[in-house]
């Protein structure tokens, strides 16, 4: 039977069902270059460049396999991976399980997985898109276990399945050639956009795919990743993914269903295939979204808030090619809606990271609402609390009300309308201070006191309230809320720097806050978390030149709402022009609690600036500061780890600024390694040393030392070298 230049397959009857005895030939005739690898003969003219040998006809539907195939695995089981405990996990990897025999030495087994494959080749050989098909992927490769004397073995293996799918898996075996790992660990290398391309074909999100900053290698998964799949489990694989795509785009050079018998090439089984579509399951639910509370606006929608679920971040990875793809432990939450509990109904889908629903279609007649927010992932649902919302509506200024710990506070918002008074009600207050009634930018909601003047005794009312969620009374209700609009300060950034030469226990340290990028600015707020256990905050300042008195304005309203690891700061601009350029804002002084070893971090978690409009821009660079404690002693530390190969770290702590040096001695007191030869400032110190000398020659093993000198202080170490 002939097949025209693109023909790829054509129809041959069986004489039985394993296709004993029948061989297919298949030969490239008339031109062009011969893909089958076999050299044209000379008894062979008709074919331009040779022709492929005869190759084996198996059922369609069926692995090819060449001459001495290996013999395939009897049974193949597949279940959700339940973690290193067996208790559960966070979704995204199978266990594979099957029986291994003698035959198989010097074989390995490839994991199938039937996906729908939605990407393929067109007739010019580009990829584009094809209707979804199900195919056959080649997923991963397993190593096969050697075989005790005498006995069988299982091999069980973790495999990573990437979402929660439930699918068909197959192992094949196979046997001569090279494996796809050997291919990839010699001959390719895997940048991050061909990554994203392939997990593309897999149908994964490839923005998800990310890199860690701190990964060096990107091909096979670290031993630390594994460690934490698997834990002290023993006879148990971690295979990582590696799928072979050329079958998923059809990339091959004869047709699907046979398969060349020449040497050289690898022999694959049969498929065992599984009996039943396993999925990769998420047994762990995530947390709760708490601290639920409801408002009605003066258009009469309900405002839902809820504090997001803790779970709301990513809480574990799969690694692919030494990229993190990212296992996220909410993926959406669901709003429902009713009017007693007993008959909540789903009203919307918010998406992760969010904290609010604008209900803006209200049953006709309704008084009361109940609303509950839950918290999903991919296989559960972790119920919310009920929360019951009055609709009626009454305009009110100030008012009182009670905080999360029912004690009564001022409540103030100024249009906003929601239970949380913050920055975008600061500016508000901030455009109305000292304005009287009837002037532009006065608003009523401002004078806490209802004497007609917004003053330092609002303000000081305002500052008790801020950063407060309440619960409003039934029958009360502010303006509503407005939409936000985009100002001019689309660019700005934030920074954080130490105005302190040393981080002493019991003292005193400073940090600047910079602002730059500054279009027109009236009014800022931040948002700053530290470490609470090793800092404690003591006051707020504007800076020495303060950015916001550039203009010849006041800043009588700096305002700030501490708690432990939290500041809430904010500031204005009064009776001033807009400023701009960049400049210090603000210092913050901290008492050092206790000194540390590894660092502290500082860090500017929020920013919003706002513009003579009153229009907001969030601040697009947000800074962070790691902070380390200056020693009180000078200490030479042993090196880790110890013996070692082929690197070790080794630490060392300077009390005062100085001359130093670090250097590597053998035995017999010839300097091997200068790692250090300068001055520098008190601090904690580490270095690495990867076994070579000042020339960059490797030195032989052995017992080495190490001595360090900073002025007066000396001291020497002993370490070891293992090859």
């Amino acid at each position: 039977q002939s097949v025209g230049p693109g023909g790829a397959s054509f129809g041959v009857s069986a004489p039985n069902r394993e296709g004993t005895g029948l061989v297919v030939s298949v030969r490239s005739v008339g031109g062009g270059v011969d893909t089958s690898g076999v050299s044209a003969s000379a008894d062979k003219p008709d074919l331009a460049s040779g022709s492929s040998p005869s190759l084996a006809f198996v059922a369609e539907g069926e692995v090819i396999v060449g001459g001495g195939a290996p013999e395939p695995v009897a049974k193949v089981m597949a279940q959700d991976y339940l973690g290193a405990d067996g208790t559960g996990d966070q979704g995204g990897f199978i266990l594979l399980s099957f029986k291994n025999s003698t035959s198989h030495a010097g074989s390995s087994y490839r994991v199938y997985r039937k996906i729908k494959v939605t990407t393929g080749l067109d007739a010019d050989g580009n990829l584009a898109t094809i209707d979804p098909t199900d195919t056959w992927v080649a997923w991963s490769t397993i190593d096969a276990v050697p075989v005790p004397a005498g006995g069988d073995a299982i091999t069980r293996a973790v495999i990573p399945a990437i979402d929660n799918v439930a699918s068909s898996w197959a192992v094949g075996v196979e046997k001569g050639g090279a494996t796809s790992a050997q291919t990839v660990a010699t001959k390719r290398v895997f940048t991050k956009e061909s990554v994203q391309q392939m997990v593309r074909l897999l149908g994964v999100d490839p923005n998800r795919v990310i890199s860690p900053a701190d990964l060096e290698k990107l091909i096979t998964p670290p031993k630390d990743y594994v460690k934490s799949i698997l834990g002290d489990r023993k006879g148990l694989l971690f295979a990582g993914l590696d799928p072979d795509l050329s079958r998923a785009l059809k990339r091959i050079s004869v047709p699907q269903t046979i398969r060349t018998s020449s040497g050289g090439k690898i022999l694959s089984s049969k498929l065992t295939i599984t009996e039943k579509l396993v999925a990769a399951v998420d047994n762990i639910a995530p947390a709760e979204a708490s601290s639920a509370s409801g408002s009605v606006t003066e258009a009469g929608n309900v405002n839902v808030f809820w504090t997001a679920s803790t779970d709301d971040k990513p809480v574990g990875s799969i690694t692919y090619r030494g990229f993190h793809i990212p296992i996220d432990g909410v993926k959406e939450y669901q709003v429902l809606r009713g009017t007693e509990e007993g008959n909540l109904t789903a009203l919307a889908t918010v998406a992760k990271g969010k904290e609010t629903y604008l209900d803006a279609n209200l049953p006709d007649g309704a008084t009361s609402l109940v609303y509950r927010v839950d918290a999903l992932d991919l296989d559960n649902r972790t119920k919310g609390q009920v929360i019951q919302v009055s609709v009626q509506l009454v305009r009110q200024g100030g008012f009182t009300a009670t905080d999360a710990e029912g004690v009564e506070i001022a409540v103030y918002p100024m249009e906003l309308g929601n239970n949380h008074i913050y920055f975008e009600d600061f500016i508000i207050f901030a455009a109305a201070f000292e304005k009287d009634p009837g002037e532009a930018g006065f608003n009523i909601q401002a004078d806490t006191n209802d004497d007609g003047l917004v003053n330092l005794t609002d303000f000081i009312n305002f500052a008790a309230s801020f950063d407060t969620y309440f619960d409003l009374p039934a029958t009360k209700r502010v303006l509503p809320t407005a939409t936000p609009i985009p100002g001019v300060n689309d660019n700005t950034e934030m920074s954080l720097s130490l105005d302190s030469e040393r981080v002493l226990a019991g003292q005193t340290i400073s940090l600047d806050i910079e602002m730059s990028n500054v279009q027109a600015l009236t009014v800022f707020g931040l948002a700053l978390n530290y470490d609470p256990d090793r800092f404690e905050f003591l006051e707020v300042a504007a800076a020495d030149e303060d950015l916001l008195q550039t203009t010849g304005g006041d800043t009588p309203l700096l305002l700030s709402k501490a708690r432990p690891g939290e500041l809430k700061i904010a500031n204005a601009v009064v009776n001033g022009s807009a400023v701009s350029g960049e400049g210090s804002i603000l210092t913050l002084t901290f008492k050092v609690l206790r000194e540390f070893e590894d660092q502290a971090r500082f860090e500017i978690a929020e920013g919003i600036v706002f513009d003579p409009e009153s229009h907001s821009n969030p601040v697009v660079t947000l800074g962070a500061l790691q902070v380390e404690s200056t020693p009180t002693e000078f200490t030479l530390l042993q090196n880790y780890p110890n013996p070692f190969n082929p690197e070790t770290t080794i630490k060392y702590n300077l009390a005062e600024s100085g001359d130093v040096h670090l250097r590597i001695y053998n035995i017999v007191g010839q300097v091997v390694r200068t790692l250090v030869s300068e001055r520098q400032s008190a601090g904690r110190y580490q270095m690495r040393w990867a076994g070579t000398d000042d020339r960059g020659l490797t030195v032989s093993s052995g017992i080495y030392f190490y001595q360090i000198t900073a002025g007066k202080f000396q001291d020497v170490k002993r370490l070891m070298l293992l090859k």
